[in-house]
């Protein structure tokens, strides 16, 4: 009798095991709306197919790229911007702000600045943004960075008011922020962490890509062509020399060079009679 009792007491144990787990909120608990809308493994794939065009000095050029949701639900009320942040060569690296003289312009917003909005995006479905690079002609050539800002509204359940999410690139923050906020958590700020970043700290959810453009004039075109020419030209004269060190030899070879050579020779008499007519 106390053997089957301990059984009936064991069997319940078991089958109120994952209910007591999820109660603890340990690793074997259902995730957090905030824990799964900012896993990495969702967040890294919100932006991306980029597209980042090299633009003549001048010029414009489309960067494109996608919106996607990788969730299980929609987002609502999404809020993107998109901004040119910094400029980079081999040799400089400085923000784009009202300082710098020239810089691109996004043609949609008219500045450095674009801010789009989407009502709402399915699960697994996306939208792709085409921004146009606009320069002048005194733009300076390089690299140009753009960085996102995205905010959206999401819920777990139709029954539970959407959680507001706010995710931003990288650049938003300075090497001393992003170095304190991926430190090691210690027992006191453990609960500030998310995926290994304190985002209170930086006042964000997660974090999205960020991507660049050129700004060139490219390898100009006539080295080509002159060493092209250079080529073709030590061609020709290789095959003269051998010609002329293996006369005889190949006797249809020969004949083609003279009727080649015929033939260049009745086209320039042509043009020098045509020359002194005139």
């Amino acid at each position: 009798m106390i053997k089957r009792l301990l059984s009936v007491m064991f069997a319940v144990f078991i089958l109120m095991f994952p209910t007591l787990a999820m109660a603890a909120d340990d690793p074997f608990g259902m995730p957090t709306v905030e824990e799964y809308v900012c896993n990495p493994a969702k967040t890294n794939f919100l932006l991306k197919n980029f597209s980042g065009p090299t633009i003549y000095p001048g010029n414009s050029g489309n960067l494109q790229f996608r919106l996607y949701n990788p969730y299980n639900r929609t987002m609502e009320n999404i809020v993107l911007t998109s901004e040119i942040y910094a400029y980079a060569t081999l040799e400089t690296y400085r923000e784009v702000d009202e300082s710098f003289s020239n810089p691109p312009n996004i043609q949609q917003g008219n500045g450095l600045i674009y801010t789009d909005t989407i009502p709402e995006l399915h699960p697994g479905s996306n939208v792709s943004f085409t921004l146009t690079m606009k320069t002048a002609e005194s733009t300076p050539e390089g690299v140009y960075y753009v960085r996102f800002s995205l905010e959206f509204d999401y819920s777990n359940s139709t029954n539970n008011t959407p959680a507001h999410f706010v995710m931003k690139s990288m650049s938003f923050f300075s090497k001393e922020e992003w170095a304190y906020a991926t430190r090691s958590p210690n027992a006191t700020d453990m609960a500030y962490y998310r995926h290994g970043l304190n985002v209170t700290y930086l006042g964000v959810d997660a974090i999205i890509p960020y991507t660049s453009f050129s700004v060139r004039k490219g390898i100009p075109l006539w080295p080509l062509f002159l060493f092209i020419g250079l080529a073709g030209g030590s061609a020709i004269l290789a095959y003269m020399y051998y010609l002329n060190d293996n006369y005889g030899k190949f006797p249809w070879l020969d004949e083609k060079t003279r009727q080649i050579s015929g033939k260049y020779e009745k086209f320039r008499r042509a043009l020098y009679e045509r020359a002194r007519n005139r």
